[in-house]
């Protein structure tokens, strides 16, 4: 549809929320009480996919809406979720508890590395994913065939990969990395 989603906070009474764009328009997409009552938490991640849109309010539970915003459900607040992502595939989670699926209907679904925390995350060309456990290092695969990727820093705040398959990375306290991923 061309929307363009943001979070956003203003200092006032009900303003968590998104922003939608459409064409030169802004209109505020607002969480309604119903699914968020602490109006003092600030907007934590966001992802979409197809219509839906997943939403974690820093502190409180994951939220989806298969209407653009209109409405919101409560996934569940058993999720500590560190960041949403979209993928080719759909929205997983980063959370203090593994990899997480968000389905368009249902549940979360877990993935992968129980018990463990993971903060960054990228879709390498070839669709699999690579996490970043903290502090352990970095992982590449799916469902549960994961391998680790050597020579990186354990401390991944941020992954990417570039259209020529180059994986960077943020790492705390060292900046940009910069390497040819090995993905075999």
């Amino acid at each position: 549809t061309g929307d363009f989603v943001v979070t956003w906070r203003l200092n006032g009474e009900n303003d968590d929320g998104m922003v939608r764009r459409r064409g030169d328009e802004f209109e505020a997409i607002l969480l309604d009480d119903s699914v968020s009552s602490s109006r003092s938490e600030i907007p934590w991640s966001f992802a979409a996919h197809s219509s839906d849109l997943y939403f974690v309010l820093m502190g409180e539970t994951l939220l989806r809406s298969t209407d653009s915003g209109a409405t919101w459900e409560s996934l569940g607040e058993d999720i500590d979720v560190r960041r949403l992502f979209h993928t080719t595939s759909g929205v997983v989670a980063t959370t203090t508890n593994g990899l997480w699926s968000l389905p368009e209907t249902g549940r979360p679904t877990h993935i992968a590395f129980a018990d463990q925390e993971l903060r960054a995350l990228a879709e390498a060309p070839d669709g699999r994913l690579v996490v970043s456990l903290w502090p352990e290092g970095i992982q590449i695969g799916s469902g549960d065939q994961w391998s680790p990727l050597e020579g990186w820093p354990p401390y991944m705040l941020d992954l990417l990969f570039a259209e020529d398959g180059t994986l960077f990375g943020a790492a705390y306290g060292l900046g940009v990395v910069v390497a040819a991923a090995e993905t075999d």
